[in-house]
C-alpha cells in the first residue's frame, strides 16, 4: 500500500498543530488537526476498501499467427461490493519479460456485477504470450493513499508462425518441375494402387512394374498399368540443429514448415498428405497434417514452441506403401557431406526438395533433388511456384 502523500499530509498537519499550540493560534491548531485527520482517514479508508474480483479472459482468435491483431475480451466480476479502481493487465513472453501493459478504469461495482472490456494485442513474434497476473489499484477519494493487489490468475496465448498459402503438388491439378518429376515417379511407383491393364514396355518404365508371367507368354516385355492417380506423401522434415542457423534463418525455416501445414487443408487426402517432423525427434514429434483440424493445430503449436536443438538432426526414410513419398528437407547452413548422409538415410530417394534457409545452397546428389535457397521468407512462395503451381483454368 502506498501512503506517501497521506504520510506527508499527516506530518504537515502535526507541524501545524505544534505551531498553533506554541503560539496560541487556534486557527492553526484547527487546520493542523483537519490535515492530520484527513491523512488518517485516507489510510483507514484504503485499508478497508479491499477490491476482490474474478478475472476471465477470452481471446477472439483461437490460433493467431505472427502479424495478426489479437482481441482479448476481459470480464471482471465483483466478489464483493467494490469501489472504482484501476485494472492493469501485464503482458509478457514465455521468459516473463514484460512486453507491455493494458490499463482499464473500472467504475464501482455491486456484488456479483460484471463489466466487460476488450483490448487488442499485435502478435509480432511466435511463441507464448502470457496475460497476467493483473494488478488492481484502489485509492481513497482524495488520492492520498493507494492499495495495489495482484490477482494470481494468468492465461496464455500461443502465437503460431507466419505462413503463406502455397500449392501442394497434386499431380492432376498442378504443374512445375517438381510435378513433372512426380508424374514420372508415380507412373512407375510400386505404391499400392488399383490395377488397370497390361501393356507393352515403353522407354522410361520402371523395371519393378514388369509383369514377368505375362512377359513369358509373349515375345516382348509386358508391364502392369495402374490408375494414374497416386497419392503423394510430402514428408516435411525441419532440421533444428542450432549450429546451422542464424536466429533469422531459423525463423524462416519455421515459417516455411508452417506454410506446408497451413496449406494442407486445401487439398484432398486422396491426392496428397503432409507429414511433419523435427530434427532428431522424429518418433517423439510427428504429425500427419491431413488427419483433421485438431492435428493441424497441434502441428502449428509445436512449430510455435520449437527452439533450436543441440542434438544431431537428420531425417530418415519412412515406409508407406499407400503413397509416393517425397522428402522435403528444410535446413540451415549445411555442407554437401551432410546432404550425402541424408541421401543415404533416405535410401536414395529419387525425388526430394531441399530448402536452404541460411548460407549458400549445398551441392545435391541427384538431378531430381530440387534446391531452393530462401534467404528472405517473402520470396519463398515465388520460388516454390517454380517447382509447383496450380493450373489455372482458361
Amino acid at each position: 500500500m502506498r501512503v506517501g502523500p497521506a504520510f506527508a499530509l499527516g506530518v504537515l498537519g502535526g507541524i501545524v498543530i505544534g505551531i498553533g499550540r506554541i503560539f496560541g493560534l487556534l486557527e492553526m491548531y484547527v487546520i493542523g488537526t483537519g490535515l492530520f485527520t484527513a491523512a488518517c482517514a485516507a489510510v483507514i479508508t484504503t485499508r478497508s476498501r479491499v477490491v476482490l474480483i474474478d478475472v476471465q479472459r477470452e481471446p477472439t482468435s483461437r490460433q493467431p499467427h505472427v502479424g495478426d491483431d489479437i482481441g482479448v475480451d476481459i470480464t471482471l466480476r465483483a466478489v464483493r461490493r467494490s469501489p472504482g479502481f484501476e485494472f492493469s493487465d501485464i503482458i509478457a513472453d514465455s521468459s516473463r519479460t514484460v512486453l507491455g501493459r493494458v490499463d482499464i478504469t473500472v467504475p464501482p461495482l455491486r456484488r456479483g456485477q460484471r463489466t466487460v472490456s476488450r483490448y487488442r494485442l499485435h502478435a509480432d513474434r511466435r511463441g507464448v504470450i502470457t496475460l497476467g497476473p493483473a494488478q488492481v489499484v484502489s485509492s481513497d477519494p482524495l488520492g492520498l493513499s493507494t492499495r495495489t493487489a495482484t490477482t494470481g490468475v494468468t492465461d496464455e496465448i500461443v502465437v503460431s508462425p507466419r505462413w503463406v498459402p502455397i500449392a501442394l503438388p497434386v499431380i492432376d491439378d498442378c504443374d512445375g518441375e517438381l510435378v513433372t518429376a512426380l508424374r514420372d515417379l508415380a507412373r512407375n511407383s510400386t505404391a499400392e494402387r488399383e490395377f488397370r491393364s497390361l501393356r507393352e514396355y515403353a522407354p522410361g518404365d520402371d523395371i519393378r512394374i514388369v509383369n514377368w508371367r505375362a512377359t513369358a507368354r509373349r515375345d516382348s516385355l509386358i508391364v502392369n498399368e495402374y490408375e494414374s492417380r497416386s497419392a503423394i506423401l510430402l514428408d516435411v522434415h525441419v532440421d533444428d540443429a542450432s549450429h546451422s542457423y542464424s536466429p533469422e534463418g531459423f525463423e524462416r525455416a519455421i515459417s516455411i514448415a508452417a506454410s506446408f501445414v497451413g496449406s494442407a487443408d486445401s487439398v484432398d487426402e486422396q491426392d496428397i498428405r503432409v507429414r511433419l517432423s523435427f530434427g532428431s525427434r522424429r518418433d517423439e514429434t510427428a504429425f500427419d497434417a491431413m488427419i483433421d483440424d485438431d492435428t493441424r493445430r497441434d502441428a502449428m503449436r509445436s512449430l510455435a514452441l520449437l527452439d533450436p536443438s543441440e542434438r544431431p538432426s537428420q531425417p530418415h526414410a519412412i515406409s508407406d506403401r499407400t503413397a509416393v513419398s517425397i522428402p522435403v528437407i528444410i535446413c540451415g547452413a549445411r555442407d554437401g557431406e551432410w546432404i550425402s548422409r541424408v541421401h543415404r538415410s533416405l535410401r536414395g530417394s529419387s525425388v526430394a526438395v531441399v530448402i536452404n534457409c541460411d548460407g549458400p545452397a549445398p551441392q545435391l546428389p541427384s538431378a531430381l533433388w530440387f534446391a531452393l535457397n530462401v534467404q528472405d521468407f517473402s520470396s519463398f512462395d515465388r520460388q516454390w511456384s517454380q517447382l509447383c503451381r496450380r493450373i489455372t483454368s482458361s
